[in-house]
């Protein structure tokens, strides 16, 4: 019997009921104005390793964001946010 990764493992799980790791936030996020912002924060967090979503909604002035906490922190995705130059509260 081989190895088997636990990514591999993780992935099998998630198919299911349950996802590991997985997390849904909604951040009220200063600044958000226009088409041009909206790209900006979404563009810089999509790239981030981990992140299965994010939509920006400019009336709300809130970022969704789906991700792995296994891969990528809150910390970090705040963090890119703001060094977009938007202020996440």
């Amino acid at each position: 019997m081989g190895k088997t990764s636990f990514s591999k493992i993780k992935r099998e799980f998630n198919r299911g009921m349950f996802k590991i790791g997985r997390q849904k936030v909604e951040l009220k996020v200063e600044g958000v104005s226009c088409p041009h912002c909206v790209l900006n924060i979404e563009n810089a967090v999509a790239v981030l390793e981990g992140v299965k979503n994010v939509k920006v909604d400019v009336k709300r002035k809130s970022t969704k964001v789906e991700f792995d906490s296994d891969l990528v922190s809150l910390d970090k995705i705040k963090e890119i946010i703001w060094e977009q130059g938007f202020e996440v509260r």
